[in-house]
């Protein structure tokens, strides 16, 4: 069975078994192969294993896949490809005999990953941001792949609207009732550099922290009214 290895720096590598089929990679609880940093996108890439054929595809990620340092978006894989994500490296393996061995160690024996392990959750402390790292973080727009919208009512409820356009209305992406709210009433999009929230009828209120707005773009913290739902812009970290 082909797989990958997770290699970490100064950790051990360990080993992810792909099965025939879709894999899908990411940092989204969806994915087969969960990647637990802000620098993975949800649906980042996917490997398609079929009659010992492997191909990796980019699922339009915020921050691109690389094998051998080459940007890619569709590409065949060869044992001892290196696959870059965000802040993580997986190296291919075939199925074949030699591909047993990776620099000498016999990969059979190495730990499966998963990534609530231990040594995911030591990394992931490595890429935890200072204190002044985070003030500046939050006083800019996050990145369309971070910011989602939190109901305030339900906060179990929040939608990510990453680089596409979530609709708030009856009927719509997000269902905002009243008995005056018809069809779409606002939208929330990306522009290239944040998200912005727009107005959609002329009879459904739209505010933000208490302003009436027909447009406006957004930052972390930021209160939206429409009708009569409540929402909070947020950093999913």
């Amino acid at each position: 069975m082909p797989k990958l290895l997770v290699q970490f720096d100064q950790q051990r590598n360990l080993v992810f078994r792909l099965p025939d089929g879709e894999t899908v990679i990411g940092r989204g609880e969806e994915a087969n192969l969960i990647l637990p940093n802000v620098s993975v996108s949800r649906r980042h890439a996917r490997i398609v294993v079929r009659g010992g054929a492997a191909v990796l595809e980019d699922l339009e990620s915020q921050n691109g896949t690389l094998v051998n340092t080459v940007p890619a978006t569709r590409q065949p894989l060869k044992s001892k490809d290196v696959i870059k994500l965000g802040r993580f490296t997986l190296v291919f393996l075939g199925d074949g005999s030699d591909d047993r061995f990776f620099d000498g160690r016999c990969v059979d024996y190495l730990a499966p990953y998963t990534p609530g392990g231990p040594v995911v959750q030591g990394v992931d402390e490595t890429f935890v941001m200072s204190k002044e790292s985070l003030k500046a973080f939050a006083a800019k727009p996050p990145l369309s792949e971070t910011g989602r919208i939190v109901s305030e009512r339900d906060r179990r409820r929040f939608w990510f609207p990453e680089d596409r356009t979530l609709t708030f209305g009856a009927g719509a992406m997000v269902d905002t009732p009243a008995w005056y709210v018809f069809g779409t009433a606002a939208e929330i999009r990306w522009d290239g550099t944040c998200h912005s929230v727009w107005k959609r009828s002329f009879w459904v209120p739209l505010s933000v922290n208490g302003q009436s707005v027909t447009a406006r773009p957004l930052k972390v913290g930021d209160r939206i009214v429409i009708a009569n739902s409540r929402f909070r812009y947020e950093s999913e970290g």
